[in-house]
């Protein structure tokens, strides 16, 4: 019977790739694992012929994200129909996420909402999770925020990750201490069982003292659990932690290798601090050009630090050319998104004329916009222009 249904699903499917080599599914998915798409697509696809209803889900997923294959909507929504037909619960939830986007098929939220219901049933906890957000947000059905909590905590009891996140995030975000505390006790949970998002969040929670007192060496403990395992923002604070020596011993070298993680992966505050560690000479030999190309790949993301040291750079001459018109282009970049160092920096351009014409009102204006925001530099620029200016 095996075969016959194999037969039937290839005539079917009619995949638009050729089958490649052979191979089990272990095999595909730790090709998978390893990043070798073309080798895993070749293989799962394979299996998916087979009639493997886990084969079908990663295959279709290969399709959706044209992973190993070219991109194909089509064969990824045939790849999880078929599967959801099988009653296999993944495939119903990527079917169904399909649907609810309008992904490779018209949106249809009474459709999607239907399969994420036959695989609530199953007990695919990833339904019903997805089922408690809808309810939650009112998207597809009526709001219902009472239903939609239970079903969260009904998701998160059994172990989904994502709704024991998000639980704890609507209880952190309570205005009284037993929520705080529900919400501590939800990201300690997920942070236990390896949970780099919940690991990375508990780090924060200590390092800022929300909901209770401040420990910056249990923040170092779950933001290096985070980053252990490739978290790229607890990568750039494990960072920030040794070059600052805040929650642990300063170290230059390991803030250096721990930006250079997150940097890699376009985190902009690692960017920026490693550009300060090579304009400082903070543990590698000083080099203006390698800061200046550090701040620059955080500057075209917007992140207004990396503007701001930037604009010292160009403004001070640091860099190998200065560039006096383009510092006070990345100042104004930082200071218009409210940037409070920027704002004074920019206010003492045009107090002293420095890159721009000269213009009390113009540097008053700044100062004041810092000052409101407790910068105690352009507090003292407002005193000493007010007088000056009518």
């Amino acid at each position: 019977m095996g075969r016959v249904l194999a037969l039937c699903l290839a005539a079917l499917l009619t995949p638009a790739t050729a089958v490649g080599d052979v191979g089990t599914l272990a095999q595909g998915k730790a090709a998978y694992a390893a990043g070798d798409y073309p080798r895993a697509f070749s293989i799962l696809d394979d299996r998916a012929l087979d009639g493997e209803p886990e084969a079908l889900v990663l295959a279709g997923r290969m399709y959706e994200l044209g992973q190993g294959t070219e991109k194909n909507l089509e064969q990824a929504l045939r790849y999880y129909r078929i599967g959801a037909e099988r009653k296999d619960p993944v495939a119903m939830v990527r079917l169904a996420r399909m649907y609810l986007t309008g992904t490779g098929v018209p949106r249809d939220e009474e459709e999607g909402m239907r399969w994420l219901r036959r695989a609530a049933e199953q007990g695919d906890y990833d339904a019903v999770y997805e089922i408690a957000v809808m309810f939650l947000e009112g998207d597809g059905v009526t709001k219902d925020t009472q239903r939609g909590m239970s079903l969260l905590e009904v998701a998160a009891d059994n172990g989904n990750a994502d709704a024991r996140r998000h639980l704890a995030d609507i209880y952190f975000n309570g205005d009284d201490a037993t929520a705080r505390a529900r919400a501590l006790a939800w990201f300690e949970k997920s942070a236990a069982d390896g949970d780099a998002n919940a690991q990375a969040q508990l780090g924060f929670i200590y390092d800022t003292g929300r909901g209770l007192p401040r420990d910056p060496a249990r923040a170092h403990f779950w933001y290096m659990k985070a980053a252990e395992q490739g978290h790229t923002d607890a990568e750039a604070m494990v960072g920030y932690q040794y070059q600052s020596g805040h929650g642990t011993a300063r170290n230059y070298t390991e803030a250096r290798r721990w930006y250079e993680k997150a940097a890699a992966k376009d985190q902009p505050l690692a960017q920026t601090n490693l550009g300060l560690l090579y304009e400082e000479g903070q543990g590698v030999a000083r080099d203006q050009e390698k800061a200046r190309s550090w701040y620059r790949k955080a500057a075209d993301a917007d992140y207004p630090p990396a503007q701001t040291n930037l604009g010292h750079l160009l403004l001070a001459g640091g860099a190998p050319t200065s560039d006096k018109p383009a510092a006070i282009g990345w100042y104004r970049a930082a200071a218009e998104q409210g940037f409070p160092a920027a704002q004074t920096s920019l206010g003492y351009a045009y107090q002293t004329g420095d890159g721009v014409e000269q213009d009390y009102a113009e540097a008053l204006s700044w100062y004041q916009r810092a000052a409101r925001q407790g910068d105690a530099q352009a507090a003292a620029g407002v005193r000493a222009l007010e007088p000056l200016v009518k």
